[in-house]
């Protein structure tokens, strides 16, 4: 609305707006230059204090002395802390073993192989009543003079020079000399066989509480040395006697079987003497026998994840019981039925067995102790043969020296290294059962983890 007021020089009324309150402004009348009156508003009300950076207005927060804190409470213990447990090595299998097996005395069970040595110390002091020859005399002195003639006749040499009858077993009364167990031709060595792989088995079953070695993994490894074991030997022994009629380049390709002929030759020889015998039984039953009783094991070695020295012993066990078992009833049918007491069978399927199996087993201990060597695929054949040669030393010496013994009528002699081959056996058993021992393994990388 218009500002209204009178010139103070001639009086005149003046209206001007509300924009020129407080400017200068002419008199129309008097053409005098009048100021126009400020505008009367009505007093505004003081606004809030606005924040700086918000539009909401500032509100007093009470002082600290306003505010009641309530009584303190004491603040709660601090709670303990848990030392962390270190972590624990991983162990190997063989001290998983000594740690988790059975109660020492299941562990040690293989000292009941001693038991075995009862047969072989019962033949040494009963050896005078087996003599081959006295009692074949005596049986024939015993046959009637019709008989006697038909034995006679038997082996009387026919134009081709063979025998009329190939075996004279036949003429005798139930086939066999006075004192033999079995007759001739029997099958009672194939029981044996089973009663011993039987018995063998229940002792194997109980040797492998808490191992890695498994029962039948063990009837496994004894079956294969029983069969493609001895077929090997076979072969091995033919290319022998093969390789004695070779000469030139071929006699020499072939000169180590010419050696292992002469080896054989030479340990079956009557006449050879302890020299020659024990050259004989070494390198040519020696090595070869315990070669091949090591196949399952360096399979077991070189192939198998979990193992520990004691499942290698107990493969090699096995698979020395095997062969013993089929040695036994080779022996049985061609040398022993018809003409051997019964002494002689408890012998050779109960202490030969075990025999058997300990230096099996001595030779899987050792090469458990370079597996890392023949597991080691840039090792070459030689080598391995050589750890192999290496590893085998001591039992294939002690398997000589049992079978020179033998052939020159030193029982005594024989059951001191049957003996000293057990004690062998126990002395890697027992260095072995020390965590020095197995803390030396673990540092050169033998025990596998």
């Amino acid at each position: 609305m218009p500002i209204a007021f009178n010139c103070k020089f001639c009086g005149q009324l003046l209206k001007v707006l509300e924009i020129s309150a407080g400017k200068a402004c002419l008199c129309p009348k008097c053409k005098a230059r009048v100021t126009a009156p400020e505008l009367d508003l009505p007093e505004a009300l003081p606004l809030p204090a606005l924040d700086e950076y918000a539009l909401t207005p500032k509100i007093q927060r009470p002082s600290h002395a306003d505010i009641h804190e309530p009584a303190s409470v004491p603040a709660p213990p601090p709670e303990p802390v848990k030392p962390k447990k270190p972590r624990a090595r991983k162990l190997t299998q063989d001290e998983r073993f000594l740690s988790e097996a059975a109660p020492w005395y299941v562990r040690h069970l293989h000292w009941l192989l001693l038991l075995a040595m009862i047969p072989l110390l019962g033949f040494m002091f009963r050896k005078d009543e087996f003599d081959v020859i006295e009692r074949l005399e005596h049986t024939i002195e015993q046959l009637s003079e019709e008989e006697r003639e038909e034995f006679e006749d038997a082996q009387r040499p026919t134009f081709f020079g063979r025998a009329r009858n190939a075996d004279p077993f036949e003429v005798l009364p139930n086939q066999k000399l006075i004192g033999a167990w079995l007759p001739r031709n029997t099958s009672m060595h194939w029981l044996l066989a089973a009663a011993t792989t039987c018995f063998f088995l229940q002792f194997f079953i109980i040797l492998t509480v808490r191992t890695t070695a498994k029962p039948w993994h063990l009837m496994l490894a004894a079956l294969t040395t029983a069969t493609v074991g001895i077929i090997l030997l076979f072969s091995v022994q033919i290319i022998s006697e093969i390789s004695h009629y070779l000469s030139g380049f071929f006699a020499v390709i072939f000169f180590p079987f010419k050696l292992l002929g002469y080896a054989y030759y030479v340990a079956l020889d009557p006449r050879a003497g302890f020299g020659k015998s024990l050259f004989g039984f070494t390198i040519g039953v020696g090595i070869c026998e315990e070669w091949v009783k090591q196949l399952p094991v360096l399979y077991y070695l070189m192939y198998c994840k979990k193992i520990n020295w004691h499942a290698a012993f107990l493969w090699g066990l096995a698979s020395g019981a095997g062969f013993g078992i089929s040695e036994a009833v080779m022996y049985s049918s061609r040398m022993y039925n018809g003409i051997m007491p019964g002494d002689v069978y408890f012998v050779r399927f109960i202490s030969c067995v075990a025999l058997h199996g300990i230096w099996a087993g001595s030779v899987a201990i050792i090469l458990y102790m370079m597996r890392p060597t023949l597991k080691d695929y840039d090792t070459r054949w030689w080598t391995k043969l050589g750890i192999l040669a290496l590893a085998s030393c001591i039992p294939v010496i002690l398997h000589g020296l049992y079978d020179t013994f033998l052939k020159v009528e030193l029982e005594i002699a024989a059951l001191a290294v049957a003996l000293c081959s057990f004690g062998f056996l126990a002395y890697l058993d027992y260095i072995l059962h020390q965590p020095r021992m197995l803390s030396y393994l673990r540092g050169t990388g033998w025990a596998h983890v």
